[in-house]
């Protein structure tokens, strides 16, 4: 015998856009190209001195943000840090 339970669907919910685009707008400042020195302490004792990049950009018209940042070693410009961020905003909550 088979029973047959039937699901009770729910509708996607319906995205503000807008409000995302316009919350992800205060974070205007970080957009560009970004360089400087920093230094990567590693152990207690070893410290590393860095050139760093980051570049920060906005993704699919502006619903979200980019961040891609490398640190190469001051003597040889090897790459020694990479990392990349994602940012977006949440309007359900």
């Amino acid at each position: 015998m088979v029973v047959l339970v039937p699901l009770m669907a729910q509708l996607p919910r319906v995205l503000d856009l807008e409000a995302q685009r316009g919350a992800m707008k205060k974070l205007d400042f970080l957009v560009g190209k970004w360089a400087g020195e920093a230094c990567l302490l590693r152990g207690p004792t070893e410290l590393v001195e860095l050139l760093q990049t980051e570049e920060a950009q906005y993704k699919l018209d502006g619903l979200i943000m980019v961040i891609e940042g490398v640190g190469r070693t001051k003597p040889d410009g090897q790459p020694l840090l990479l990392a990349f961020g994602i940012i977006s905003y949440d309007d359900e909550s």
